[in-house]
């Protein structure tokens, strides 16, 4: 009797087993669900969340405009016929009211070259676009340095002093030349170091509206942030105007 086995005992316990793995089962669901709508809610606009999510699309656009500069890799398709030399890149920012939907959220990576090894000028350069276009999410803009209704401006010295570039990105051979006539955009370069050929430069966003004939709009002290592109090609990411400004010197 010291040794028998309770059979009430016995009969309760796969019960009980399979009950505690039923739960756990459950409760990792109810985690996977609350994490996948977490990522979801963070994309939608007007979350806080889109900030930080558009900086980060950002910032990978820059990364691979600096890795497509080090690569130094002929823009062209065809190299044995279209030779370009003194290969650079950059990430262009759209600037065109006519274009509501695009302007100042539209990044595109482009790669370009000179037909003569001679040839650094931009206006000798054959531009080409890598890959597809960024769209910022919803409402959220780039800030132009003339921006209205905010504290915090990005700082922009492209190389010739330069603050825009007139050019239609192409992936066709030959390329594309900057010229009048051709949609605006901001522009940051990289040369074949991954480093800029700015000393000072910041790339912000922030939350506004597009208004007919006005262009975007800020409310007034609109927080702002977005990161800091340092001269060895470094990015610092940052919220505070005054934090870009002493990161950036």
């Amino acid at each position: 009797m010291l040794f028998s086995k309770n059979p009430g005992f016995r009969s309760r316990k796969p019960f009980r087993r399979f009950f505690a793995f039923t739960l756990i089962e459950i409760l990792t669901v109810v985690a996977i669900i609350g994490l996948v709508a977490v990522v979801i809610v963070g994309l939608k606009p007007g979350n806080p969340r889109g900030m930080d999510d558009a900086c980060k699309m950002a910032g990978m656009e820059f990364r691979i405009a600096q890795a497509q500069a080090v690569r130094g890799t002929n823009p062209d398709r065809d190299p044995d016929n279209n030779k370009r030399y003194n290969v650079r890149a950059a990430v262009l920012v759209l600037n065109d009211e006519e274009d509501p939907d695009n302007h100042l959220r539209r990044l595109q990576t482009v790669v370009g070259g000179t037909d003569d090894i001679e040839k650094t000028d931009l206006s000798d350069y054959y531009w080409y676009a890598v890959g597809e276009p960024v769209i910022l999410p919803d409402n959220i803009y780039f800030v132009e340095p003339n921006a209205v209704g905010i504290t915090t401006r990005s700082i922009i010295k492209p190389l010739e002093g330069s603050e825009e570039v007139a050019l239609d990105p192409t992936t066709e051979i030959g390329g594309c030349r900057a010229g009048s006539g051709k949609k605006r955009w901001y522009a940051y370069y990289f040369d074949g170091n991954g480093q800029t050929y700015m000393t000072k430069a910041t790339f912000m966003i922030a939350k506004g509206a597009y208004i007919p004939g006005t262009g975007v709009r800020f409310e007034t002290d609109t927080p702002a942030q977005g990161f800091v592109i340092t001269r060895n090609g470094s990015i610092i990411f940052t919220r505070d105007s005054d934090e870009a400004e002493i990161a950036s010197e």
